[in-house]
């Protein structure tokens, strides 16, 4: 087993971790959209609209997107994260619906500010009424 994404250079793995790395913050990016666009639903009392979601986050491709044919599909795997950080969620008619809160604050260390912009900017198209 491998430690991290940097340690597979061991092992001859030096084409997967050169790829790992190209995409590493891309895949960072979109979960960190995930579970911040669920923060901030849950603060408004609100949900996210799973369809937005994924229009919204592949208008941003360099931020989010790797492949954007199959991108619907990995944004439905990337929501496994939501419940690994602690915000676990209800979906029902392609909405998801927060069950809990979180610290935004907290969770937006060490996020890269143009990131967070962006969601900021998106936020009113994703959620539900």
């Amino acid at each position: 087993m491998t430690k991290s994404t940097k340690a597979l250079r061991e092992r001859n793995q030096d084409d997967q971790r050169g790829a790992t790395l190209e995409f590493e913050a891309i895949i960072k990016n979109r979960r960190f959209a995930v579970c911040y666009l669920l923060a901030l639903a849950s603060e408004q009392r609100s949900g996210v609209i799973f369809d937005n979601l994924v229009k919204e986050l592949s208008s941003h491709e360099l931020f989010f997107v790797i492949n954007k044919q199959n991108f619907g599909d990995v944004m439905k795997q990337e929501l496994d994260i939501a419940f690994a950080s602690g915000i676990p969620y209800v979906e029902h008619n392609r909405v998801l619906s927060p069950q809990t809160r979180v610290n935004i604050k907290e969770l937006m260390l060490g996020a890269p500010k143009e990131v967070v912009e962006t969601l900021n900017e998106i936020s009113h198209k994703t959620m539900s009424k």
